[in-house]
């Protein structure tokens, strides 16, 4: 019996060794070959992974990446991170080299963990994916799209700001910022604006996307593990309401162009077959993640250095008019009126009585219609240039000051850019920049 027992152990023993040996050949094997950087790539599956997400944790993530690119005197180095070998790429070259060859000697890439949040991920490769993407919502993805959702922003920045800014002493701004954006993105994509309804996806909506990109340890307790229950319960929350939403378009209760759930349902691909709801809801669920934390950190970090730098706070998007500073002006090319809400025109020493005739009728931003209350002529001093700008005069309540239509950048010959957030003019033969 002992000889038996003792054989068992043997071969225990031997199974783990081998299993280990195994373990750490495979490990090993991703890191070896001609022209790899220096770099260290820790234990099996977990590499360098804690190392990573504790300086996260901490606050100061960079630490990981100045500390090696100090320790190996290199800007690229090699690593393990969540189960994948790595190679981080850092400073300014490494990053134009891997921008500049995008889908060339490089291809965007999920690590394989990811599979098990989103299952239908398994069935195409990221690059189809974004191809596909790109195919199918061409008109949400477009610039021009953005003119569309203008009135809609405004309107949840508006509610977001009142409930949640409104008469407080301090707040914390990235955690409202991800409220913000998360709200905006339901409503954009799926046409939730209920607060209520959109706070009972926030909070799993969270803890998946803190636990998206972690070890990928699928164990009761663990970030990655409480992510894959926090995925299940969104898709099946989102499958319900994609159900719904066959519904409301077989009754024409809903359109094909209300939002990007919608044109899903009804797009269909180049052999004419429509996508399954699963797919749809994953495809969802990837856009409400691909967008949120990016834009969230955006938004913290321009509020930030706003904050940081009042004199660049005081000049955006200033004009002088009349010996006022009036700032929040709006270029917008889509419009062909000139509008100033009536709250500006007070403000400016206006009344109502100083107003001309008018006959317009304006369509905003949700398609209602807004009479004119009259119209007024200022100078407005844009830089250097003084401008005779007439504006229709409106009752609306809106986040801006001032629009500029098509009627004073045509006028200006001025080139707006949304990218840069910036407008250039001639004036006496320079070029101005605002």
């Amino acid at each position: 019996m002992e000889v038996f027992f003792l054989s068992l152990l043997l071969i225990f023993v031997l199974s783990v060794s081998i299993g280990l040996h195994l373990l750490f050949y495979k490990h090993r094997s991703h890191f070896t070959g001609p022209n790899l950087p220096p770099g260290k790539i820790g234990w099996p599956m977990v590499g360098e992974s804690l190392e990573f997400l504790s300086t996260g944790w901490k606050g100061h993530p960079e630490k990981f990446i100045f500390d090696r690119i100090s320790k190996y005197s290199s800007e690229v180095f090699k690593t393990s991170l969540l189960g994948e070998p790595a190679a981080v790429f850092a400073g300014a070259a490494g990053n134009k080299f891997l921008f500049s060859n995008e889908n060339k000697l490089v291809h965007a890439w999920w690590p394989s963990s990811v599979d098990k949040v989103f299952p239908s991920s398994t069935q195409t490769s990221s690059k189809e994916e974004a191809k596909k993407m790109r195919k199918l919502l061409p008109q949400f993805f477009k610039p021009e799209a953005l003119q569309r959702y203008i009135g809609i922003m405004d309107h949840i920045a508006q509610r977001h700001f009142a409930d949640s800014w409104d008469n407080r002493d301090e707040v914390i701004v990235f955690p409202l910022a991800k409220r913000f954006t998360f709200w905006l993105a339901c409503r954009l994509f799926m046409s939730i604006e209920d607060p209520a309804h959109v706070a009972k996806f926030e909070k799993p909506f969270h803890v998946l996307a803190s636990g998206l990109i972690t070890v990928p340890i699928d164990l009761p307790g663990t970030p990655f593990h409480r992510a894959i229950k926090a995925s299940n319960f969104i898709r099946k929350e989102l499958r319900a309401i994609i159900k719904q939403r066959k519904i409301d378009l077989a009754e024409g209760k809903a359109s094909q162009n209300q939002d990007i759930l919608s044109h899903m349902l009804l797009a269909t691909d180049e052999d004419g077959c429509h996508m399954n709801e699963m797919e749809i809801a994953d495809k969802i669920l990837g856009l409400l993640i691909g967008g949120h934390d990016t834009a969230s950190a955006a938004i913290t970090f321009l509020i930030k250095y706003m904050a940081e730098l009042p004199h660049i706070y005081e000049k955006v998007y200033e004009v002088g008019c009349s010996s006022h500073r009036v700032s929040s002006v709006i270029l917008y090319n889509g419009w062909t009126l000139n509008i100033c809400p009536l709250a500006t025109a007070i403000a400016l020493g206006y009344a109502p009585s100083d107003f001309g005739p008018s006959i317009q009728t304006v369509r905003a931003y949700d398609s209602t219609k807004r009479e004119v209350i009259g119209t007024f002529e200022i100078e407005l001093l844009i830089s250097p240039t003084t401008f005779p700008i007439l504006f229709q005069v409106l009752r609306i309540p809106t986040s801006f000051n001032l629009l500029f239509g098509r009627t004073w950048i045509h006028r200006a010959r001025a080139i707006p850019s949304s990218l840069h957030q910036k407008v250039k003019f001639i004036h006496d033969g320079q070029v101005v920049t605002v």
